[in-house]
């Protein structure tokens, strides 16, 4: 049965030597333009996730796009090995139903 979220998307495994690229607002970057521990964070609530696009369906331009503002947003890119490095974070391909492009994570 297909999910309702997903609409038709189907869960993939993502190995540990992909990429995942993620926006970050300007307000969220500090003067050398890292981003602040800040921009670290699960929305829209804390028991939810950080939304990023996985390599495999988009590139660093289209997520950049994405925001409201694009020239408002850096986009950074992690190793997906990394991230499971963290203690408590996951990496799981979760997509949910955008007509407008590919499935993000």
């Amino acid at each position: 049965m297909v999910d309702e979220m997903n609409l038709g998307w189907e869960k993939e495994t993502i190995l540990d030597d992909a990429l995942l690229y993620m926006r970050v607002h300007k307000n969220q970057l500090d003067r050398s333009g890292e981003p602040i521990p800040g921009a670290f964070r699960n929305r829209p609530q804390s028991t939810d996730g950080m939304s990023t696009d996985w390599e495999k369906y988009a590139t660093p331009e289209e997520c950049r796009d994405r925001g409201r503002t694009p020239s408002d947003n850096a986009v950074i890119q992690l190793k997906v090995a990394d991230v499971r490095d963290i203690p408590c974070q996951i990496v799981e391909h979760t997509p949910i139903n955008n007509p407008t492009e590919m499935p993000p994570l």
